[in-house]
């Protein structure tokens, strides 16, 4: 008898130890370099004589797309007392130029690279929206170097938290409004922000990469890449679905606690830079990228 209560406690002991195991680490929205910090090389070999520089546009062919806003299910006090709030990931079209996406060289040369000189982030989170601001700038997509911090804070009185998935894995509480908390981001690769606080419908991005040759495509979509070493490169476009490919309810009272989106798109072309000259690259994008 006492046997069979050992056998029942060793096999309940070992489902217990089953159930607490270490789940897979999520898939990344972009391949994810090893974590380090900032890189001591890059800038030590800049010749500013030898650089040229890389404009790209993004094009649209095609009608905008018809994207449908965000359904409060089941939300207590949504923003502004509307049943629903746009979708974060619609695309941003002005005049067939596709705006507030990333443009990047993937083969940057680090010794050869300009120095770093991009503004700081910032991620502010309301119920309404998250907003990355950088320098000037205001938007949902923010660029950061490797090891560098970014600062998060929420901008009301509620207590918020932000997730943080793809190239890093973490979910920061805000418990004070207006007191920001930073974070180091040591890994390469695109970050996901959203709400960790129930606010599903929230979304910013964060690319986070060694070199500056990283930059958001304004209002004509159009992003300038300047005082790239020349040479040959891989000229990347990086645009955000916004198709929901998931919505994960709560087992309790089964409303949405968080949204998945299709994966992001990604194109990249071929650019090479000759020293004083400008090279002109051009990305035309539509729905059926998107698969529509």
């Amino acid at each position: 008898m006492r046997g069979r209560r050992l056998v029942y406690a060793a096999v309940a002991t070992a489902l217990i130890l089953w159930l607490m195991r270490t789940c897979a680490p999520p898939t990344p929205l972009r391949p994810s370099q090893q974590s380090g910090a900032q890189p001591s090389e890059l800038a030590t070999a800049f010749e500013p004589t030898r650089c040229g520089a890389v404009r790209a546009t993004v094009r649209w062919d095609g009608p905008v797309p018809v994207v449908p806003p965000i359904e409060l299910i089941q939300v207590t006090n949504p923003p502004g007392g509307n049943p629903h709030v746009p979708n974060p990931n619609a695309p941003s079209i002005h005049d067939g130029r596709l705006a507030d996406v990333v443009v990047s060289l993937a083969n940057a040369n680090l010794p050869r690279s300009r120095p770093w000189d991009i503004p700081s982030a910032t991620a502010e989170v309301t119920r309404s929206g998250l907003v990355v601001r950088q320098g000037d700038r205001r938007g949902r997509i923010g660029i950061v170097r490797r090891g560098a911090t970014v600062e998060l804070v929420s901008r009301e009185a509620a207590q918020h938290s932000i997730r943080a998935r793809g190239a890093t894995f973490f979910t920061q509480m805000l418990p004070l409004p207006n007191r920001p908390v930073s974070r180091a981001l040591t890994d390469a690769g695109v970050v996901e922000l959203s709400s960790g606080s129930g606010y599903y419908w929230l979304r910013g991005y964060l690319v986070v990469t060694d070199h500056p040759y990283a930059a958001i495509t304004d209002s004509e979509g159009t992003a300038e890449l300047a005082q790239v070493p020349d040479g040959e490169y891989e000229a990347v476009v990086w645009v955000p679905d916004w198709q929901v490919e998931k919505t994960e309810n709560d087992p309790e009272w089964m409303g949405p606690v968080r949204l998945r989106f299709r994966p992001a798109v990604e194109r990249r072309q071929r650019a090479v830079v000759k020293a004083g000259q400008i090279t002109e690259v051009t990305f035309t994008l539509s729905a059926a990228d998107f698969g529509r």
